[in-house]
């Protein structure tokens, strides 16, 4: 009996220190979530750089339709009242006494929330693992897991993580929380949660307005807590608040527990002698009406010194008036009233709005820019099996904050979704529904990824070739290492490409359009109508068939003018193209629209044909395959051309024809 008194006496005052109540936390981290928050919106980077179509409202569990903005405002419950657990057993490790730099040190004693919030992976007890650490750890699996089950599940636990470690920054704007009070009696936070309370309700919306933001620089310092190395420490507390110095704490360039440290009490500890500020000599005393009906006045104290102005930082009881001015100047009769409360939320709420908005943006800050590589081409098949065995691409650290990518590890992620059967037709086609991943490592061993100038990136896929019927294809780059003064940092970038693309050759100078008409090269009826001395050889034009060799093809950035040659391509094929015959030369990963530069030769078939061999040089605008899909439908498939009875590729395709005679005949290709 005694065990379960003594149990049920800690719930109970556990459930009354927490901070902000859940429910702040959660609208809290909604908002952040859902809304554009200092340059950071969460849906587009969803979008641009991880994949998620639909961004904030992508589910990532199909039993409980979670969506990723719900995932984050769960986070700011959990981090209190985590599932299958004890509720707010966790609470006693989200305190930090800016001055003593230590977490809650009653009963129970909990780690300060700096180095809560930075526990080693698996670290966490009770209620589950989500540190920093732990967040890091669960978002670099996410992005680098080959099963979707175990992507998506990563992903959940990333999201939530982030939710929980706002819930942190959050309680560093409670005074209960940065001056040692694990009160047993409700106060802020059951005031602010009141569905009744309307002041308060309009109080955090215009703090959702008007969020105030921490300085930038806090994000770009090194931590004061060899325990907590991360930056994001410098939110919590930047270790320069030293019991001399509060009206300094205002500066966006401090810790929030400094600043609510500094300029506010808690209920236990109005001018305690643990805590130097806010100090009786800073106040200023006044009445207030409180109820004119019946002429009722309240005495209130006005902080006018030391840092932040406060019209109601301290309300006097019924005996406040007839104490001895020892006695008032020690706190005596004096606690925190609604109006207190209100003064103190329109203070502190909007830094708990940006600070843990920083914190969120802090975390996925790291962007990498992917652009084609050198020779304007992902990846080209081998030539003797048509597989797309190697990708490259040009990345570059496009971090807003300007930090560097200096030493990590870099992979490659190729996304995409099978088709069922042959994609190279002009009508929808069934594919997978489920997305397949390749991970590989950076060939050449680059640790870095430059800021100044896009670098090129190699990618061995030999072991795991991109298949041929690939569609839906997207190329993901993810680094993990040192990032500014983050050391274990991670940033993406994601490029959405083309489907493998065929560069297809048609031979058709088997045939030669005189006066409109298609004829036989090399029959009578061609050579005599371009044959001015009947010698039986055709000297107007070139009306013989040839055969097509030595073809060279270079894809560039759309624009450019780079030709083919024997010393510079992409795709090389000396196989013979005969008259009349389609030849596949090879598969393209490009981007959309590029230009294509192809080099070949023309060689002489008929014993009569006069005419020179002849070496020629093209460049052409092309088109990729795009059979991208939708969330749920197919929107587009690739539109491939019928050639005598065969389909090509019309955005990448080299049709050969002789010349027409006279110049200006046209003849149709459906004709042949």
């Amino acid at each position: 009996m005694k065990i379960l008194i003594i149990l049920i006496t800690i719930i109970s005052i556990t459930y009354n220190c927490f901070a902000l109540d859940t429910k702040t936390h959660e609208s809290i981290n909604v908002h952040i979530s859902t809304q554009a928050i200092n340059s950071f919106i969460l849906d587009s980077y969803l979008i641009n750089l991880l994949g998620f179509p639909n961004g904030i409202n992508s589910k990532l569990d199909s039993n409980n339709n979670s969506y990723i903005w719900t995932l984050v405002s769960y986070g700011g419950i959990y981090e209190d009242k985590p599932p299958w657990t004890l509720p707010y057993v966790r609470s006693a490790n989200h305190f930090h006494n800016p001055l003593t730099e230590q977490g809650f040190t009653g009963v129970p004693r909990g780690d300060s929330a700096i180095l809560w919030a930075q526990k080693a992976v698996s670290k966490q007890v009770p209620g589950g693992y989500y540190s920093w650490f732990d967040a890091r750890d669960n978002f670099f699996s996410a992005l680098t897991a080959i099963a979707p089950t175990v992507r998506n599940q990563k992903f959940i636990e990333t999201f939530r993580g982030i939710g929980q470690l706002m819930h942190l920054m959050q309680d560093m704007s409670v005074p209960d929380h940065v001056r040692n009070d694990f009160h047993a009696l409700p106060a802020y936070e059951e005031w602010l949660k009141s569905k009744r309370n309307n002041i308060a309700a309009s109080i955090l919306n215009d703090a959702f307005s008007n969020p105030v933001y921490p300085d930038s620089s806090l994000l770009q310092q090194q931590s004061h807590f060899p325990l907590a190395p991360v930056p994001i420490a410098n939110l919590f507390d930047t270790n320069q608040y030293t019991r001399s110095n509060s009206a300094a704490t205002v500066s966006l360039s401090y810790g929030l527990s400094e600043y609510t440290n500094a300029n506010f009490f808690s209920s236990d500890t109005i001018f305690s002698s643990d805590y130097p500020y806010p100090r009786r000599d800073g106040m200023e005393e006044y009445e207030e009406i409180i109820d004119a009906a019946k002429g009722k006045k309240r005495v209130y104290l006005r902080k006018i010194a030391d840092g932040e102005r406060i019209e109601h930082a301290a309300a006097g009881g019924w005996l406040y008036r007839y104490l001895p001015v020892s006695l008032q100047s020690s706190g005596y009769a004096l606690r925190l009233d609604e109006k207190v409360y209100a003064d103190y939320a329109s203070k502190l709420l909007p830094r708990a709005v940006g600070y843990s908005a920083s914190l969120m943006a802090y975390f996925f800050r790291g962007t990498i820019e992917l652009t084609l590589p050198d020779s304007g081409v992902y990846s080209v098949t081998d030539p003797f099996d048509f597989e797309l065995k190697e990708v490259r691409v040009k990345a570059k650290n496009t971090t807003s904050t300007g930090e560097l990518m200096s030493n990590g590890q870099i992979k490659l992620v190729v996304r995409y979704r099978l088709a069922l059967e042959d994609p190279f037709r002009s009508e929808p086609v069934d594919i997978e529904p489920e997305y397949r991943y390749i991970v590989v490592p950076e060939k050449t061993g680059r640790t870095s990824i430059p800021k100044d100038a896009p670098a090129e990136l190699v990618f061995d896929l030999s072991a795991t070739p991109i298949p041929l019927w690939a569609t839906n294809l997207y190329l993901q780059v993810v680094y993990r290492g040192q990032l500014g003064a983050e050391a274990d940092a991670v940033a993406v970038g994601l490029k959405d490409i083309s489907e493998p693309t065929p560069v297809d050759l048609y031979n058709n100078t088997d045939y030669t359009c005189i006066n409109g008409t298609w004829l036989s090269s090399g029959s009578p009826a061609a050579v005599a109508a371009v044959d001015t001395n009947n010698d039986g050889v055709a000297d107007l034009s070139d009306v013989y068939p040839h055969t097509i060799s030595y073809v060279y093809a270079n894809i560039s950035p759309v624009g450019s003018t780079v030709p083919a040659s024997p010393t510079a391509f992409d795709i090389y094929e000396d196989y013979p193209s005969l008259p009349g015959g389609l030849l596949r030369i090879g598969f393209v990963l490009s981007d959309y629209a590029f230009s294509y530069g192809v080099h070949e030769k023309w060689l002489k078939r008929d014993p009569n044909d006069t005419w020179d061999v002849i070496d020629k040089d093209h460049q052409y605008p092309g088109t990729a395959v795009m059979n991208q899909t939708g969330p749920d439908d197919i929107d587009y498939y690739p539109y491939m051309y019928n050639m005598r009875g065969r389909k090509m590729w019309w955005g990448a395709g080299v049709i050969y024809d002789n010349n027409e005679y006279p110049s200006g005949s046209s003849c149709s290709w459906d004709d042949m």
